[in-house]
């Protein structure tokens, strides 16, 4: 998903240029061939996946997956899940925080452009910043799993990005 995310920030300004607002066919027809190009990219790795993903696997991935499935009362467990105050309160912490990088991602420009930054330049910031996610993830993972900090260490991280957002 990352690579995804990074893509979605820099194909689009290799291929259109904020020149092209000028020459409004030029522009349109690169438009369009970055749709295109963006949907065969789209569709061919959706006909491999097709091909080669199988309904399951040859061996089960762990020891918990060849385990018979059990039933579940979707209305029970769903009020049981409501019900605990704990999940709720991590559901409202990663919406948040999921909040805040999304309309990151998506406000870039305007944050960014009474400094004459160009569209190439927020494409790098939001690769940047998709990246330093990635490798904040993979260092905050083996640091939790190292000293056992969960609660202190995503609290940390909620403190951490909201004056991180205030000083943007």
């Amino acid at each position: 998903m990352p690579i995804g995310c990074i893509a979605g920030f820099v194909v689009p300004s290799l291929m259109i240029s904020e020149n092209d607002e000028k020459d409004k066919e030029l522009g349109q027809s690169k438009f369009s061939r970055y749709l295109l190009i963006q949907n065969l990219v789209a569709s061919a790795a959706g006909f491999f996946l097709i091909i080669l993903a199988r309904e399951k696997p040859i061996t089960p991935p762990s020891a918990s997956a060849s385990k018979p499935i059990e039933v579940l009362a979707v209305k029970t467990e769903l009020k049981n899940l409501f019900s605990n105050k704990n999940y709720i309160y991590l559901c409202i912490a990663f919406t948040c925080l999921n909040c805040i990088c999304t309309c990151m991602g998506a406000i870039i420009s305007s944050v960014t452009s009474p400094y004459d930054y160009k569209a190439l330049d927020n494409s790098i910031f939001g690769a940047v910043f998709i990246i330093c996610g990635v490798i904040g993830s993979i260092v905050i993972s083996i640091l939790i799993d190292r000293f056992h900090r969960f609660k202190f260490t995503f609290l940390g991280l909620a403190l951490v990005s909201v004056i991180s957002l205030g000083l943007a």
